[in-house]
């Protein structure tokens, strides 16, 4: 049976740590909870002289436990949120909004916005180092090559591009989809690459011939993101035959979220679908956890875990935070969330209706539409053009 759960909520100003950026000034920020099923209850919090106290209320507790980190708690959900601000917020690298951003382990970033620029900068200071130009109109998605010296990104010009971060040039251009290329992924170090598109289609392809290796059409129209998963229990044939030049793709399975409303896995070796499972809206992001376990993201907000042992959903948390543009699955941090209301949250992997345990702080109510994640940032691409850093250490209870 499917565990339906209903999120409760501990909300903060969005700028608090600019507002209280001294403790030695008097000020107020607003705080507060939402129950599920419920309104909104908004509470002032006062500073006086580094103290924090919500104004005539008993309700909620407020603990700043760094100048990073403000702990919020209430017995009304028995839970608490640690609001996390960011380290660094860059808000000259893009004119407009930032829709596609990955960080590499090598201290550098790639971001891409709707004034048609793809950018790679230096992820300690903010700074650019090339410019990436090539593509016609907007980049819808760009990431490191595994090596994090090259990049890969696709977008509304149905092309995806190879560039060298050393050089700025592309190398390669890889065509074949015959609408917006919407997400991208590696296998193994990067011999083969997939990507999805609103054409419906899903694309394996060899980057050192530049050729389609095979098409994975679920006809469920656009797709909208994927993941790609290790499966010890892979479904399909795999005695098939496979194109000379596919490498990895044994004991993988590839997820596919699509704008009808559906996931699809397939086992990537042999092409076949191992499970298919009908979401209650759009399906705007995947995340595989383990070899039998995903979640997806919608258009209504709503997280859905899957399993592939039992073919079926077996969680779904929903939540007032509008869509879900991102997710992602840490092995360290858990399920890290984005979505349309301008929030990232840290969720435990039970899709139950207590409060994050962290969210991070930043943008009001402008959608972060992508974020990225090394061994020591996590990175958000929002709309109001700013790319926040925060340090995945304030993440660690």
């Amino acid at each position: 049976m499917k565990n339906c759960a209903e999120e409760n909520r501990l909300l903060l100003q969005s700028d608090w740590f600019e507002a209280l950026r001294t403790t030695s000034t008097t000020e107020k920020i607003w705080s507060g909870y939402r129950l599920a099923g419920q309104k909104s209850e908004f509470i002032d919090v006062k500073q006086e002289k580094g103290v924090l106290t919500p104004l005539n209320d008993d309700r909620l507790s407020i603990e700043r436990l760094t100048g990073r980190k403000m702990r919020l708690s209430t017995a009304l959900v028995g839970a608490s949120t640690t609001f996390v601000a960011p380290f660094a917020q860059y808000d000259v690298l893009h004119r407009t909004s930032v829709e596609a951003i990955d960080i590499s382990n090598g201290g550098l970033g790639v971001s891409a916005s709707t004034d048609g620029s793809l950018l790679v900068w230096s992820s300690e200071t903010g700074t650019v180092q090339r410019k990436l130009k090539g593509h016609a109109l907007d980049v819808y998605k760009c990431r490191f090559f595994p090596s994090g010296l090259v990049v890969l990104s696709g977008g509304c010009d149905m092309q995806l591009k190879i560039w060298s971060v050393e050089t700025g040039e592309c190398a390669r251009s890889l065509t074949g989809h015959t609408q917006a290329i919407m997400d991208v992924n590696f296998v193994g170090s990067g011999k083969n690459i997939l990507s999805c598109s609103k054409d419906g289609t899903a694309k394996l392809w060899d980057c050192g011939s530049a050729a389609c290796l095979a098409t994975i059409s679920p006809e469920s129209g656009c797709i909208n993101a994927m993941s790609l998963g290790e499966s010890q229990n892979a479904g399909g044939n795999q005695e098939a035959e496979v194109d000379a030049g596919e490498s990895g793709t044994e004991g993988k399975m590839l997820a596919l979220t699509t704008e009808l409303g559906h996931c699809f896995v397939y086992d990537l070796r042999s092409k076949d679908l191992i499970a298919s499972f009908k979401l209650d809206s759009a399906g705007n992001a995947v995340a595989t956890a383990s070899d039998h376990d995903l979640f997806c993201g919608t258009q209504n907000g709503t997280i859905h875990r899957c399993d592939l042992r039992a073919k079926a959903i077996v969680e779904e948390r929903r939540s007032n935070r509008s869509f879900v543009s991102h997710l992602v699955h840490s092995p360290k941090l858990g399920l890290v969330a984005s979505y349309g209301d301008g929030t990232v949250i840290i969720l435990d992997n039970s899709l139950n209706s207590a409060p994050p345990k962290f969210e991070f702080s930043g943008p009001d109510c402008d959608p972060v539409h992508d974020f990225a994640l090394n061994n020591k940032f996590i990175v958000t691409a929002c709309r109001d053009k700013i790319v926040r850093k925060y340090m995945l250490s304030d993440c660690m209870d």
